[in-house]
């Protein structure tokens, strides 16, 4: 306006002001001017927003199993040591002289076995070969009864004739190696053993014939009443001696049950031993954990005297760091076993990129408290920066929508419903529409709108259906947007803290981040 102004004083100063005919009326657009957006199809991710607590994939407590006074120790807190590493030593003495006391045990039970099976063996024979002889002279003692009793037939008289006769030779036999073994000793070419040993031969044989020439007398001559009387006395002394050979074999079933006892004794005194070195083997305390671990506790010193079963270390097998989650039943649905989630943790810088999670264990019962699930992470901590009792948030994709999108502040609420004002051929009209989603300022349009449709986002309100417009901009259309799932009432925050982020969500059609279709929500 200053500078219109100062024109007109020049053309009064040069006398050169034109006449109202001569000034050209300029043309006034009445028309409301907007500004306008031709929408695109684009990508709107549905993502997850879980607080968790990191904890370490695996936490062991050690005790001593056997009681003990501690000698050395390992390691100190925030030491790392690996699968068998040396955690303490306790005093080993006492239990070496209780695995040798148990030895020596063991080895004086293992000598009386010996021993006395060795004396069953030596008795058993004895006992059969005696038992053999007692009925073997009740037999002859009973055939010699009947003999004296009955009297002989013809055959057993030709037996015992036969039988004399045989003794006789074999007498005549003895008396002439005697008489040999004894020349030959006398002239140095025999040794006294071999001419005892003849002469034993010798009395034998006489002993023998001398039995079997009595035998055929009383065959020829019959027996009296007194060698009856013998002959009865001969078989009760053979069956007292049977009896007695039978009671011996009695008292050697009692040796044996005695034997038995002592391989009893011998197993008890094994199994002392092998306690005896398995406790030996306790007084080393060792990390049972496979892999490396770091020492979170340790609960001893030199000196002191430990009791089984007091926890002296806690090992955190920290590799491999677990998040757990509690994730609500609306979503739990689209995380699975083997699911990579970005995940930052308080700590890491903002300039760092997210950290890897992969879902190991997703939970098939709800806590009670809050109706949510657990889900584990596993995440790699090889660089030792990940501490337990750490806060992550994971942010998982749950599902991907290929929807129209445009500024949430462009779609009016009227009694009708939702709508958006749209540009045809310069003139506006009401487009009724239905919002799937609205997150950071950008609304998903699930119904009511295609790409390449010009939608007014400067100035729509300001309009009315079938006014004319003017078009003086154009703002490019949203490719993508996020938006976070909320929990419901019923499935607030866990113990964790689960906290997910602001704004309702209507879930239209669409797809799970793993691909699988996913039915639009009741709007």
């Amino acid at each position: 306006m200053r500078s219109l102004g100062i024109t007109l004083l020049l053309l009064l100063a040069s006398g050169c002001v034109p006449s109202r005919a001569e000034i050209p009326r300029q043309e006034v657009d009445d028309r409301t001017p907007v500004e306008v957006m031709n929408v695109a199809v684009g990508t709107l991710v549905e993502k997850g927003n879980y607080y968790g607590v990191l904890e370490p994939a695996a936490s062991v407590v050690v005790s001593a199993q056997v009681a003990g006074t501690v000698t050395a120790v390992g390691v100190e807190e925030g030491s790392v040591v690996g699968q068998d590493g040396l955690l303490a030593t306790l005093d080993e003495e006492p239990f070496r002289l209780a695995e040798e006391q148990a030895a020596q045990a063991v080895a004086g039970v293992e000598v009386r076995i010996e021993q006395l099976s060795k004396a069953i063996d030596v008795e058993r024979r004895a006992l059969e070969a005696g038992h053999a002889q007692a009925r073997a002279a009740l037999d002859m003692a009973q055939a010699r009864l009947m003999l004296v009793e009955k009297g002989a037939r013809s055959d057993e008289k030709k037996q015992m004739a036969a039988g004399k006769d045989a003794a006789r030779a074999a007498l005549d036999n003895a008396r002439i190696e005697r008489d040999r073994v004894q020349s030959l000793f006398r002239d140095g070419a025999a040794t006294s053993q071999q001419v005892d040993g003849s002469q034993a031969a010798y009395e034998a044989s006489l002993a023998r014939f001398e039995q079997a020439e009595a035998a055929w007398r009383v065959v020829v001559t019959g027996a009296r009443e007194e060698d009856k009387e013998t002959a009865r006395a001969a078989v009760r002394q053979a069956e007292a001696a049977l009896r007695n050979a039978e009671a011996q074999q009695d008292n050697l079933e009692v040796r044996e049950k005695e034997l038995e006892a002592l391989r009893i004794q011998l197993k008890s005194a094994g199994l002392s031993l092998d306690l005896a070195r398995y406790n030996r083997g306790k007084t080393t305390l060792r990390s049972p954990v496979k892999g490396q671990t770091v020492v979170a506790m340790k609960n001893l010193d030199a000196g002191e005297t430990v009791a089984p079963g007091v926890p002296l270390f806690e090992l955190l097998e920290m590799q491999t760091m677990k998040l757990v989650l509690q994730v609500p039943g609306r979503d739990v649905g689209y995380l699975a076993e083997g699911l990579r989630i970005p995940v930052r943790c308080i700590g890491d810088p903002d300039a760092a990129p997210p950290r890897d999670g992969k879902v190991v264990y997703v939970g098939v019962k709800a806590d009670s408290r809050n109706t949510a699930f657990p889900v584990h992470l596993a995440l790699d901590n090889a660089g030792r920066d990940l501490r337990a009792g750490q806060i992550c948030e994971a942010h998982p994709e749950l599902t991907r929508h290929s929807l129209v999108l445009l500024p949430s502040d462009v779609v009016i609420d009227s009694e009708e419903g939702k709508l958006v004002v749209v540009v045809a051929e310069g003139t506006a009209r009401e487009q009724p529409v239905t919002v799937a989603a609205v997150r950071g300022g950008v609304a998903a349009i699930s119904k009511g709108l295609s790409a390449g449709t010009r939608v007014v986002v400067v100035g729509h309100r300001l309009v009315r259906d079938g006014e004319d417009v003017n078009v003086v901009g154009e703002k490019p259309p949203v490719a993508s947007a996020a938006i976070e799932s909320v929990p419901s009432a019923q499935e607030g925050a866990g113990p964790a803290g689960n906290e997910a982020g602001g704004g309702a969500v209507v879930s239209p059609a669409g797809t799970r981040a793993g691909g699988d279709p996913v039915a639009p929500a009741a709007e």
